[in-house]
Parts: C-alpha cells; sequence; structure tokens
C-alpha cells in the first residue's frame, strides 16, 4: 500500500470516528435535554398546595413556595400565582414557583401620631394598611391634635405596637375645650334631696 493510500485511510477512519462522536454527542444532548418533551403547566391556582402535589408530580413537575401575601377575600393557603403561569409548556422535572395566600394576616406597626392634626393621622394609619380609622372627641386643650389611639374593645395602643390590619382604631382628638361636663353621682343627688327637706320643714 502506498503511503498516500495509507494517508487517505488514516483520514477515513479520523473522520468516521469524529462523525461517530458527533451523533453519540447529539444523542445523548436529545436524552438529557428531554428534546420534544412538554408539559403543559395546569392551573391551580385557588387550590390548597397539599392538593395540587400529587397533580405536579403526575406531570413531573416539581414545586417552590416563593412568597406569600394576604388578601382577605381568598382562601388562606390558596395558590395566588404560578410561574411560569397555567396553560405554559415547559420540559418535565421544572419547578414551578408558587404564590400562596397567608394562612395569618400581618402585623403593621403603630406610628407614632400624638400630638399632629388628626387628619394627617388618619391618613397615615390608612396608608400603612388600616382600613377602619374611627375618630372620637375627648375635652382637651389643643383643638384637633391627637392625644390618644385605641382599639375599638378600649385597648390603648403606643407607637411600636402591632396589631392586625383589619382591627378597629380609634384616634382620640382633643377638643379644645378643658371643661368636663357637669354630671352627679347618686351621693351627691341624695345630698340634694337632703338640703330641700330641711328648707321646706
Amino acid at each position: 500500500m502506498s503511503i498516500f493510500s495509507k494517508y487517505y485511510v488514516k483520514c477515513g477512519l479520523i473522520l468516521l470516528f469524529s462523525f461517530s462522536i458527533i451523533i453519540s454527542v447529539a444523542k445523548y444532548l436529545e436524552i438529557y435535554t428531554q428534546h420534544g418533551q412538554y408539559v403543559k403547566i395546569p392551573n391551580i391556582i385557588g387550590f390548597q398546595v397539599k392538593t395540587v402535589e400529587n397533580i405536579l408530580k403526575k406531570k413531573k413537575l416539581h414545586y417552590s413556595i416563593i412568597d406569600s401575601v394576604f388578601i382577605p377575600e381568598n382562601t388562606p393557603g390558596s395558590i395566588l400565582e404560578t410561574i411560569p403561569p397555567a396553560g405554559t409548556k415547559v420540559k418535565p422535572n421544572r419547578t414551578i414557583y408558587l404564590t400562596i395566600n397567608s394562612i395569618n394576616q400581618p402585623l403593621l406597626s403603630i406610628p407614632e401620631i400624638k400630638y399632629i392634626p388628626h387628619q394627617e393621622a388618619q391618613l397615615l394609619l390608612q396608608s400603612i394598611g388600616f382600613k377602619n380609622v374611627q375618630i372620637r372627641t375627648e375635652c382637651g386643650p389643643h383643638k384637633n391634635l391627637v392625644v390618644g389611639l385605641e382599639t375599638k374593645n378600649g385597648n390603648k395602643l403606643n407607637a411600636g405596637d402591632r396589631i392586625t390590619a383589619s382591627t378597629t382604631l380609634i384616634i382620640l382628638v382633643s377638643s379644645g375645650d378643658n371643661e368636663k361636663p357637669f354630671s352627679m353621682d347618686s351621693d351627691s343627688i341624695s345630698d340634694i334631696d337632703s338640703r330641700s327637706e330641711e328648707f321646706l320643714f
């Protein structure tokens, strides 16, 4: 066999070997990436996470809870959002990211509102997230200034206290009048009656 013949044979073997490697790598990548295999993300909005575990497992999908928010109108623990959204075609073994409705109401911190105008205090509380904010006027020297804050049940609140957003808050506002309304207890009434009898006799 001539030198040229051997050269061509070697080149042919090298090309054949390289081609075989390319085919093998392509087949491996096709299997590894599951080329052409897709599953559609089901619509699981509104369901509890435990309820959809088997559904996702059958579709060869995994899930991870990445966030939770509180929406009073929704069932606690229910799924609010999926990423990617329902209907999206993804490859098997993909992780679906879930946002769920929080089981517990979030706690909001009470700001410092004493001695500021009650309109400003009301807007501040509402901007934080308190929806039920009411006003009650009390005797005090500085008109329309906040002198205190309490719940509907009469529990006093201070700056830094943490309570649920649904709590009804009562802003205590100074009336600008220090004089307390006149009231008589039963002992005072009895004393007046006895003095009246003395004048009659």
